[in-house]
């Protein structure tokens, strides 16, 4: 995400509330925008198809398989989404900007038959009993999103946050606009409404990066020969994807829990509407630990980086280092500070908001809960930047694991332990996890300028 700092700075360099309130408002737009727009569409199509009194079958299904069609997707790309995010910045720091387009191109040609040949695995086996063409169109639905989520890793550099953000209205626009053609189809009018406005995001994002990084070259596989570092990154993605996504597989899929919606595909009643809005409502944690980073963080470790390859007195290095120890405590503990606020807001108006949205007030426990979760994830998120910040691969090889396996674990023991606790498997996950990236991280800033010159 180094290339929003830039955008950032400009806003924050007026020094008012206007410009803060500005750069905040920007941070929003790139980091949460898309997902929100996204969840958006989702919500909007089966708002249109209950408004046209198409059965609440079929709308339940079109939101249930769009739900596994993310899910699935965000995991099989996430092989390639850090590893190519790290490649793509040695490229641009050797101003090999040539290099970036050939390779998403390889990229895409390995994808196309890795997720369609998956997809159609998985459809045959969790939906048998669908027509084929649907299959056709659920299918090329998840290979366009596995590749959407493969060339977001070259958005943050692009510098065309606006337009990025543009082409996610159009997909909404586009997709409520054929929702309302094809509305008389079902299921089936949904799902190609939603492809269709997949399609024309991919489309328009793949015009961007194209005239962003032009290339004389159609297509480049060097990317693929394996080295230590892109392994690695492999791993981190695919751990925390699995991770992010544990806890609820086991709850749609636990006897006790989970309910058959759609062929092989369940959900979770109890669940999925508390952590939902759980996720939607630290949105603002995310965006204030976003514009820490980027900005004071990414702004202090440069810093010490030009300090150190320039010609600079021990005592600036020294301040320099300590400025980094700063930015990156202030980063954090502002992601604490805003994580409890909305903890307290949200338990303390989680009532008013269930009765607004007319969901049984059951549940307000299971959300508060979710909301400590939600934030607790933001906090490991932050730690993580941090950490890749330092190029600590296998530290975060070893942090996405563990969180992987203790969601797991835990999760199922919570469901099974019975309705008092469920949502504690996550928080114990992320707490465990939380604390190791913490003792981790406190190390590998301790040891920060004695690695930089003994391992050279």
């Amino acid at each position: 995400m180094a290339g929003i700092g830039f955008e950032l700075r400009k806003f924050l360099a007026k020094d008012s509330y206007t410009s803060l309130i500005s750069a905040y408002g920007y941070v929003g737009i790139v980091t949460t925008g898309p997902w929100l727009l996204s969840m958006l569409t989702i919500l909007i199509l089966a708002l249109i198809g209950r408004s046209h009194h198409i059965p609440q079958e079929q709308t339940r299904d079109f939101e249930v398989i769009v739900v596994y069609l993310i899910a699935g997707s965000l995991v099989l790309s996430s092989i390639f989404q850090h590893s190519y995010t790290r490649y793509i910045a040695n490229q641009c720091y050797l101003k090999r900007y040539d290099k970036i387009v050939p390779t998403l191109n390889s990229i895409y040609s390995v994808m196309l038959l890795l997720s369609g040949s998956v997809g159609a695995i998985a459809i045959h086996f969790l939906l048998p009993d669908i027509a084929n063409q649907l299959k056709l169109i659920i299918n090329a639905c998840f290979v366009v999103l596995c590749l959407i989520w493969v060339t977001t890793s070259v958005l943050s550099g692009l510098l065309a946050y606006k337009t990025i953000f543009f082409a996610f209205v159009g997909n909404f626009l586009v997709a409520i606009t054929i929702g309302l053609l094809l509305h008389s189809f079902g299921l089936q009018g949904f799902m190609i409404s939603y492809l269709c406005g997949q399609f024309f995001l991919l489309m328009i994002l793949i015009y961007i990066i194209y005239t962003f990084y032009p290339s004389y070259e159609l297509i480049d596989y060097d990317f693929f020969r394996l080295k230590g570092t892109k392994i690695a990154l492999f791993f981190t993605g695919i751990f925390y994807n699995i991770g992010i996504w544990a806890d609820k597989f086991i709850f749609w899929y636990s006897p006790i829990t989970g309910n058959t919606i759609i062929g092989g595909l369940h959900a979770s009643i109890v669940y999925d509407t508390p952590i939902f809005i759980a996720y939607l409502a630290v949105i603002p944690a995310m965006i204030i630990f976003s514009l820490h980073i980027e900005t004071d963080y990414a702004e202090a470790h440069e810093d010490l980086y030009k300090k150190i390859c320039g010609d600079n007195t021990l005592s600036q290095i020294e301040m320099a280092y300590q400025n980094v120890l700063v930015a990156g405590r202030g980063a954090i503990y502002s992601v604490l500070k805003s994580g409890a606020y909305i903890l307290v807001v949200g338990a303390m108006a989680g009532s008013g908001i269930f009765i607004w949205f007319n969901i049984p007030s059951v549940y307000l426990p299971l959300f508060c809960i979710c909301l400590l979760a939600a934030s607790l994830n933001v906090i490991l998120l932050a730690t993580l930047d941090i950490i890749f910040y330092l190029d600590k691969i296998q530290h975060a090889i070893l942090i996405t694991f563990v969180f992987m396996m203790t969601n797991i674990i835990f999760s199922f023991i919570s469901v099974h332990l019975g309705i008092f606790y469920f949502g504690y498997g996550l928080v114990a996950s992320l707490l465990v996890t939380i604390m190791l990236s913490f003792v981790l991280l406190n190390r590998d800033l301790a040891n920060l300028q004695y690695e930089t010159y003994m391992l050279q």
